[in-house]
């Protein structure tokens, strides 16, 4: 799926379905759905780079359930209403989106009640790497929820965290595998 727009979804803006290799999400524009781009069950291989993907109802991107060995890069994520990109883990370990990439992206704006987070790595998600991503909060502070760049589920393995850039941020990382 190249170059296209996908507008006002009642759901998903671009979904890879179940058992998809490879697929190829570059340079599309993806405004208003309740996701941006979902990765469905058991996608591996796959690219999402270049995308605009503004005021999802829920995640910018969601990928998961044995969604393996998938890069996410250069794309701009703003003002997801929930999340700005979900690594989701479906009934636990073997069922995680083990061995992808988040690189280079621009994730703005992300929640808009409870915890506003950009990138949200949770379940057991193993060898995961988001590096080198920008994560900025352009609004203004607001008492009832925190602003965190990436928040880390306790039961996530070898996380590679490196390079991201958080401004605007009440939190840059709140990683639940460490003890208080």
């Amino acid at each position: 799926v190249e170059g296209c727009r996908s507008s006002r979804c009642a759901d998903l803006g671009i979904h890879p379905g179940s058992g998809c290799q490879r697929p190829r999400m570059i340079g599309n524009t993806l405004r208003g759905c309740s996701q941006g781009i979902f990765f469905c069950w058991g996608v591996r291989y796959g690219l999402a780079e270049g995308n605009l993907i503004e005021d999802s109802l829920r995640y910018g991107i969601s990928i998961g359930h044995r969604d393996t060995d998938n890069i996410i890069r250069g794309n701009t994520i703003r003002r997801s209403a929930e999340i700005g990109v979900l690594f989701r883990t479906d009934r636990g370990a073997g069922r995680s989106p083990d061995r992808c990439v988040l690189e280079d992206n621009l994730i703005e704006d992300s929640g808009r009640q409870g915890d506003g987070v950009a990138v949200d790595l949770t379940g057991v998600a193993e060898d995961v790497v988001i590096c080198n991503n920008r994560l900025v909060d352009t609004r203004p502070p607001d008492p009832a929820r925190r602003r965190i760049g990436i928040r880390v589920a306790a039961g996530v393995l070898r996380p590679v965290i490196e390079g991201n850039t958080c401004q605007g941020m009440d939190l840059d990382q709140l990683d639940l595998r460490q003890a208080p």
